[in-house]
Parts: structure tokens; C-alpha cells; sequence
């Protein structure tokens, strides 16, 4: 008797997730005359294609094997396939499993910034959104005792955008808030969870005294040296301070007041 049994990651019939770059590989193994020939369908929207598998192999004088191989599964992957064979006169179709590629992870690291203290400070990160189910982003922030989650969020996305924005902010930030973040997503697919994290980033939070000797009006004779000060205290160091000058024009035949 001939017959045929395609083996899958999940049973025949069932959804199969993969996900963008990962190596997938379906197998179908016809039970039957040796030597018989297997071929292979895919449909997206109704439309057929034949992807080529690997060359069939026969482990047995009653088996034989076949696998497509996708060495780095892309979106267009995505399908329904099936496999079927061909005993003379009488072809055997396997159920039809349906492959879902998925587009995971962070579309957009946090990038390193500063801020005042007692000024709002926040982070932001782009994650991406390949299912109906949006994924849960946390911001977690590394410390001498292992990784902290600060917050957790719950990510919309609005007009089925591809890609959401997941924002950390902190009100009249201080020295406290200051550390190594990264965000983390985790999706969950038909019972399945995911997770993807961002590249750890700096947030710096800065103090910036600023003391002016006599901040009211200074009197100088001409050809006199007059030295100002600026004292920066933060976590690092600046690129530069810059000073204003703001002149006052005095009429002629008037005196400097």
C-alpha cells in the first residue's frame, strides 16, 4: 500500500512560526515504492509556486525523503505549503501546514543623551510589530546586583503602523535616574513568547552650576583684566562651555551708569 506522512516543526495542518533570518527546514517522508517523485507547492493569495528541495533521499526500499530548506527565512517565505508524490499513475497530497515569517525586534536602539537635573529626562526605542498582538516593552536598568525592570509597558501601535515607539520618562530626573538602560520586547505568538533587546545605553543626568563673580554691573577701567567664572559639576565631561557677551551702547557725551 502507498501512502504519505509530511513532517513538520509542528504537526501537518497546524500554523508554523519562524521568524526573519532563521534557518527553516520541512521535511515530508512518502511511505511507498522507492524511487517516487515528490513535489512541492507553495500558495500565497492563491497563487502557486513549486519551491526546489534538496535532492530526495531513500532510507529505506519503502521511503522516501524530502526537505525544503529555507537557509534564512525572509517575510516572502510566508505561505501555505504542501508536499505530494507521484506513485505512476496515482499522486498523494499531504495536509497543508502554513508557515508564518516573523519580523521581530528593535527597529531603533536608544540612542546616549543628557540631561539636567530637575529637567525631564527620557528614552525612547522603536520596536517593530509583525503580529495582531503588540508586544510588551521593558525598560530595564543594569545595577551592581543584575538587571532591573523600572517599567513595564504596553505598546499601541496607531493605523497598523509596522513599527511603535516605547518612551521612558522620567519627571525632574536626578542623580538616581541616571545608569545603563535597555528596552526589551517580548511577543507572544499563538502560545509562543519572543524576545528581542536593545544595545544597553548610556542616560546621564548632569548638574550645571554656573557663578559669576559680581553678576551686576562690572565697571572696568580700559586695558583692565576682569576674570569671570563658570564651575560645571556633572557624571562626565563636556565638549565645551560657551559665554555670551550682551554689549549696551552708550550715547555719546553720556557716562556708564
Amino acid at each position: 500500500s502507498s501512502g504519505i506522512n509530511a513532517e513538520w516543526p509542528l504537526r501537518p495542518g497546524e500554523n508554523t512560526f519562524s521568524e526573519v533570518g532563521v534557518a527553516l527546514t520541512l521535511s515530508c517522508t512518502v511511505q511507498g515504492d522507492a524511487g517516487t517523485t515528490i513535489t512541492w507547492t507553495k500558495t500565497v493569495e492563491g497563487v502557486e509556486s513549486n519551491p526546489t528541495p534538496e535532492t530526495p533521499t531513500f532510507p529505506t526500499s519503502l521511503e522516501t525523503s524530502s526537505e525544503l530548506r529555507i537557509s534564512s527565512a525572509q517575510l516572502s517565505d510566508s505561505g501555505s505549503y504542501k508536499c505530494s508524490a507521484n506513485f505512476g499513475a496515482t499522486t498523494v497530497e499531504s495536509t497543508v501546514a502554513t508557515v508564518t515569517v516573523l519580523d521581530i525586534g528593535i527597529s531603533e536602539d536608544p540612542v546616549k543623551i543628557g540631561f539636567l537635573a530637575g529637567e525631564d529626562a527620557s528614552l525612547s526605542c522603536k520596536v517593530k510589530n509583525p503580529t495582531d498582538n503588540p508586544a510588551t516593552v521593558s525598560w530595564i536598568l543594569a545595577t551592581a546586583n543584575g538587571d532591573e525592570v523600572v517599567e513595564d509597558q504596553y505598546i499601541q501601535w496607531a493605523n497598523e503602523s509596522p513599527v511603535g515607539t516605547s518612551t521612558l520618562v522620567y519627571d525632574s530626573a536626578t542623580h538616581d535616574n541616571a545608569g545603563v538602560y535597555k528596552c526589551k520586547a517580548d511577543y507572544t505568538v499563538d502560545g509562543k513568547t519572543y524576545s528581542r533587546e536593545s544595545t544597553p545605553v548610556d542616560l546621564f543626568i548632569r548638574e550645571l552650576q554656573q557663578k559669576l563673580d559680581e553678576i551686576a554691573l562690572v565697571k572696568l577701567p580700559a586695558d583692565t583684566t576682569k576674570v569671570f567664572t563658570c564651575t560645571y559639576k556633572g557624571d562626565d565631561g563636556i565638549e565645551n562651555i560657551k559665554w555670551n557677551l550682551k554689549k549696551k551702547k552708550v550715547p555719546t557725551g553720556q557716562k556708564l551708569r
